[in-house]
């Protein structure tokens, strides 16, 4: 593990910057944060550890992106996309696959936490009903390649 100079972990994000829920790649190459803006808005960043350099994986307005997950080399992304436009709860499952982002839940509930599979081929995640927080599930999807 990388330390810093008192023997601490290394802060990778900048102290003025308000920062949760860090999902490293199990290679190691990147980790994936969530970064909430000045105005309360929660969004997807990535940090390339070789060059320092975040990007923005997804980053709406009016909309939370977080809880982030990755495959082991960091080429799928997943996160829980919040839409705070709507009167009702919206929490979906959004990826960033082949550049592009996907939504890949669109039903009602709170679908939240995604994992992925070091192949990136896996995704799994937490389901609960919007009116009963005692009906919760765990769904998987699948894809081909």
């Amino acid at each position: 593990f990388t330390q810093g100079p008192d023997g601490e972990g290394q802060r990778l994000t900048h102290p003025l910057l308000n920062c949760h829920s860090p999902a490293p790649a199990q290679s190691g190459n990147q980790v994936c944060y969530t970064q909430v803006s000045l105005q309360g808005d929660d969004d997807q960043m990535r940090l390339h550890l070789d060059t320092g350099r975040s990007e923005v994986v997804a980053g709406e307005k009016l909309q939370d992106e977080c809880w982030a997950a990755q495959n082991g080399d960091g080429s799928v992304v997943a996160w829980t996309n919040y839409d705070r436009r709507g009167q009702e709860v919206d929490n979906q499952i959004h990826a960033l696959l082949e550049g592009q982002r996907v939504a890949l839940t669109n039903d009602p509930g709170n679908h939240s936490f995604p994992s992925v599979s070091d192949d990136g081929k896996t995704l799994a995640w937490m389901w609960i009903k919007d009116n009963n927080t005692d009906d919760r599930g765990v769904y998987l999807l699948k894809r081909d390649r």
